[in-house]
C-alpha cells in the first residue's frame, strides 16, 4: 500500500469509535474515495463529495460526487457524522464560516463533526525540512512520496512566473492551505485558532487529540515504518490534530 494511503488509513482508524455501524456519514472533500471506502467497510452509510474541478485522481476507491464547494447538496439533518481529512485548511478564510454552517445544517441534532487537520508540529517540521529538500532538488534529486509538497520544475516555473518567484520559493516554504504563508500557518493550524472558531459557529468540542503519527510535507524518511512514526510523534509531535465536535 502506498505510504500516503497507509497514513490516511491509520489516521482514520484512530477515530473508529466515532463511526458506529449503520451511521449516516458525509465524507467532505473525499478525494480519491480512499477513506470513504474504509468507512463503508465498517458498515457506515457513506456519501462522499468533493469539488467538481478537483484533483484528477488516477484511481478511485469510492464514488465521490461533485459539488460546488459552498452548498452541500443534501437536506437538513441528513447525517449522523460529517468527516473531513486535511480539507478545511484549503478553504479560503472568508468562505470557511459558510461551509461550517452547511456542515451543521446537514448534521442531525446531536450529530458529530470529525475533522482531521494538519498540526502546528506538521507545519514546523515541514518548514525545517524544506531547505534540505530544496538543496536535493537543485542537484537533481527526485521526490518519492505521493501527496507531499512537490516543487515544480525550475525551467517551467521561471517561464510561468519569473525568476523572482523561483527565488522566493527557494527561500520561503510554500503554504499548504489558503493562508498567506508557511509562517502564518503555524498559527492557523493550531488548536488555539480552531477551538474558538468552532465554538463561535455552533459546535461543542468533544475532544481535540493528537493524531499520533509523525510525518512532514516533504516526505522525510519515506521508508520509515508506521510504528516508528508513532514513536516519533511522542517526541516531535503529531502531524495531525483530530477534532471531534458535537452540534450544539
Amino acid at each position: 500500500m502506498p505510504l500516503l494511503e497507509t497514513i490516511r488509513a491509520a489516521e482514520l482508524d484512530g477515530l473508529r469509535r466515532w463511526f458506529p455501524s449503520g451511521a449516516r456519514v458525509l465524507d467532505l472533500g473525499g478525494g480519491s474515495g480512499w477513506q470513504a471506502s474504509i468507512l463503508a467497510s465498517w458498515g457506515c452509510q457513506v456519501r462522499s463529495i468533493d469539488l467538481a474541478d478537483g484533483h484528477p485522481w488516477s484511481q478511485r476507491y469510492f464514488v465521490v460526487e461533485p459539488y460546488d464547494g459552498a452548498h452541500i447538496p443534501f437536506p437538513d439533518a441528513s447525517f449522523d457524522v460529517v468527516f473531513s481529512s486535511n480539507v478545511l485548511i484549503l478553504v479560503p478564510v472568508d468562505r470557511l464560516p459558510a461551509l461550517i454552517a452547511e456542515t451543521r445544517r446537514v448534521l442531525a441534532p446531536g450529530g458529530l463533526a470529525l475533522h482531521v487537520l494538519p498540526s502546528t508540529a506538521w507545519r514546523l517540521w515541514t518548514n525545517v525540512t524544506y531547505y534540505p529538500y530544496v538543496a536535493k532538488r537543485l542537484v537533481g534529486g527526485r521526490h518519492l512520496v505521493p501527496g507531499a509538497v512537490e516543487a515544480p520544475d525550475r525551467a517551467a516555473t521561471v517561464e510561468k512566473h519569473g525568476l523572482a518567484h523561483l527565488v522566493k520559493r527557494a527561500v520561503l516554504p510554500p503554504p499548504l492551505g489558503a493562508y498567506p504563508n508557511a509562517l502564518a500557518e503555524l498559527y492557523y493550524f493550531s488548536r488555539a485558532r480552531w477551538l474558538p472558531f468552532f465554538r463561535r459557529h455552533g459546535f461543542e468540542v468533544v475532544s481535540a487529540d493528537a493524531g499520533g503519527i509523525f510525518y512532514t510535507g516533504i516526505g522525510l524518511l519515506p521508508s520509515l515504518p508506521l510504528a516508528a512514526r508513532q514513536r516519533l510523534a511522542r517526541l516531535l509531535g503529531s502531524a495531525c490534530t483530530n477534532l471531534v465536535l458535537r452540534r450544539a
